[in-house]
């Protein structure tokens, strides 16, 4: 179609009325696609529960507390700012202080590049289960909320970087991983 109009356009003798069909064709051509298919995407199911989680540690009366979550979600809805710098694993973890608000979930911790497993939260005496959340849709994916009730020590190992963290400035932070984005 648009090739068509492209053709009648260029053509020299050409009627005011068909040159207006013309345009009219060709802008169709071109805005229609973006009219049905550009968008927003909606919140999937794994979003809104992530939403469920944060409005629950607001009612709990928690959410000023240092909060260690690997999923994007949570600095999105509470509108901080990641560092890029900073790796998210598990010696960040342990230098979290006794009070610290870990959000654990199955999409995100536990891989490759964070390396948080389920098994050491749950199975160590540092953290307690607050609440989950999950098991939506039949789908096996799960969030799970922490209190770290006691200092962990801090391995002076380097954790697993996987893949390479390029925006490290070599020495591993050991601090609060989120920021308060300025107003």
């Amino acid at each position: 179609a648009a090739a068509l109009t492209m053709a009648a356009l260029s053509a020299r003798r050409i009627s005011s009325k068909t040159h207006g069909l013309a345009v009219g064709a060709l802008g169709l051509t071109v805005l229609l696609p973006i009219a049905v298919f550009a968008r927003p995407l909606g919140l999937g199911p794994d979003q809104r529960q992530v939403f469920n989680a944060v409005a629950w540690l607001r009612n709990e009366g928690v959410i000023n507390r240092p909060i260690f979550a690997t999923n994007p979600w949570f600095s999105y809805i509470l509108g901080f700012a990641e560092d890029p710098t900073v790796h998210k694993g598990p010696r960040l973890l342990s230098a979290m202080p006794a009070g610290t608000i870990v959000v654990w979930d199955s999409s995100y911790s536990d891989n490759d590049f964070h390396g948080i497993s389920l098994d050491e939260l749950t199975g160590d005496a540092y953290y307690a289960q607050l609440k989950t959340f999950g098991g939506i849709d039949g789908r096996s994916w799960e969030l799970r909320v922490f209190e770290k009730i006691a200092a962990t020590p801090v391995s002076d190992a380097p954790g697993r970087i996987y893949p390479p963290n390029l925006m490290a400035t070599g020495v591993e932070t050991a601090s609060t991983y989120y920021r308060v984005m300025p107003e």
